[in-house]
């Protein structure tokens, strides 16, 4: 007589098609605890659920935000996976590089006001400030555009100073001052 199938959480929302609870929980769960995705976390969560280790890396290999290394004592996260690239990622980037408009208005406003932001040392005049208003942004927003401009700053400079090599994953990404 055949064994009646366990209802397992999780099952449902994958449409049965694979076996027990998601692994995504879990795995948020070890990289926000220990920071990456060691070998040896995987290996017991492996036996805990009772699923292969293929499965989770395989799995892990699918999300390009689980870490399978140590992280370096500065986290950049550039996204370059499908979604990004099929929503214009790389014409953005290049664009911004480049200091082209952009081509959607809201996010042109967000660069004009954020060039402006450091080509008036934070001093842009209300009719600015008013522009950027006018794109949907808050007061808040302004404030989260100098925010990210002095996080940025701050990195560079400390970088600078003690000549911090960029990280191999990133090398592809690196500045390259446009030829004239």
């Amino acid at each position: 007589m055949a064994r009646a199938q366990e209802r397992v959480p999780g099952v449902e929302a994958r449409a049965g098609k694979f076996p027990g609870p998601s692994l995504i929980p879990a795995l948020h769960a070890i990289q926000e605890r220990v920071g990456w995705l060691p070998r040896e976390e995987l290996v017991a969560l492996s036996r805990d659920v009772r699923r292969p280790l293929y499965e989770i890396e395989g799995l892990i290999s699918f999300y390009p935000h689980f870490r399978t290394d140590p992280p370096g004592q500065v986290a950049l996260h550039v996204c370059h996976d499908l979604s990004c690239w099929l929503q214009g990622a790389d014409q953005r980037i290049a664009a911004l590089r480049e200091r082209r408009p952009l081509p959607d208005e809201r996010l042109a406003a967000l660069q004009g006001f954020a060039l402006d932001v450091v080509a008036t040392t934070g001093a842009v005049s209300p009719e600015s400030l008013a522009a950027f208003l006018s794109h949907g942004y808050t007061a808040q927003n302004a404030l989260e555009v100098v925010l990210g401009i002095g996080t940025y700053t701050m990195s560079t400079l400390a970088n600078r100073m003690v000549r911090a090599p960029l990280d191999d994953q990133l090398m592809a990404f690196a500045w390259q001052e446009p030829v004239a």
